[in-house]
């Protein structure tokens, strides 16, 4: 059936040809709040895992410790909460470029106190 003037009425159906529309849904986020379609769009992700529509990520939505840790020869940001492992830098690479962010600091007679307690964390 054709339709001159669509009849939404609340919903992303017309009620007069069945047509669903393109535009104009009511998204939560990645969701249509009036019929449930879906976007790749807006997720709202915990440890991996989009809240609205189930989508699985695994790098996006965790909540990483301040300090990295040393995994094997690379500095990782642990998740809180599952235990998800991101890849921060190559360990040494990292500790050098803070011993070295530190000196300049100090010879300018400056100190970096970010720099001095990231380097104290990771090499405990």
């Amino acid at each position: 059936m054709f339709c001159l003037f669509h009849k939404w009425k609340g919903s992303c159906k017309c009620e007069r040809c069945g047509k669903t529309r393109d535009k104009y849904h009511d998204w939560n986020g990645c969701v249509c709040r009036r019929c449930g379609a879906a976007r790749d769009m807006e997720h709202s992700y915990t440890c991996g895992v989009c809240t609205v529509c189930g989508k699985r990520s695994s790098a996006e939505g965790h909540t990483y410790g301040e300090y990295p840790k040393r995994s094997g020869q690379y500095a990782v940001l642990v998740c809180e909460n599952c235990g998800y492992e991101k890849i921060y830098d190559d360990w040494d690479s990292l500790v050098d470029r803070l011993k070295s962010e530190i000196r300049s600091a100090n010879e300018a007679g400056c100190s970096v106190p970010w720099a001095e307690d990231l380097l104290k964390h990771m090499i405990m």
